[in-house]
């Protein structure tokens, strides 16, 4: 129920433009790990595992927006993959990119859904039964936005997602 009323807040914090980001000195590496080992506490069931590749010791972000990011796609991951244990945050720096995949081997989404995923209240066909609210990546996304970043996603029932998310 507080996940729900969250959830709620934020999509009304969205729409009246509340949500704010504070760029600053973000050590982008400790961040992402960070998000991975907090998320790894909670998820016994899972294995997270970071791959970090040459990346800046910091750059020009919020952490604590970024931390969201990660965090819901991580959880996203766990909840969409509860029979496949192994997920990988896969970061790097291409060109004047910051690269950072989150790729599971969970449930998957039809390819008709995937250009609605990042839709305020939209849940994929393969989300019937698990508990959610659509808020999550629609927030993402728009944190993500905020940053000057993208975000896209590569999907095949069945066989997993990976979400991929650039920032300059």
């Amino acid at each position: 129920m507080t996940k729900l009323m969250e959830s709620t807040l934020n999509a009304a914090r969205l729409d009246e433009g509340k949500i704010t980001i504070e760029i600053g000195h973000c050590n982008v590496k400790k961040t992402i790990c960070d998000a991975g080992a907090n998320i790894q506490e909670l998820a016994k069931t899972h294995n997270i595992a970071c791959e970090i590749i040459d990346l800046p010791k910091v750059i020009k972000a919020d952490a604590g927006a970024l931390d969201q990011v990660l965090t819901n796609l991580l959880s996203n991951a766990i909840k969409y993959a509860p029979d496949a244990p192994d997920i990988l945050i896969k970061a790097f720096t291409s060109g004047d990119q910051i690269i950072i995949k989150v790729r599971d081997h969970g449930i998957g989404i039809d390819q008709d859904d995937m250009i609605k995923m990042f839709g305020k209240f939209f849940r994929a066909k393969t989300s019937v039964g698990i508990s959610g609210t659509g808020i999550g990546l629609y927030l993402t996304k728009t944190l993500v936005e905020m940053h000057g970043g993208t975000i896209s996603l590569q999907s095949i029932r069945g066989e997993g997602s990976t979400f991929t998310v650039r920032m300059h």
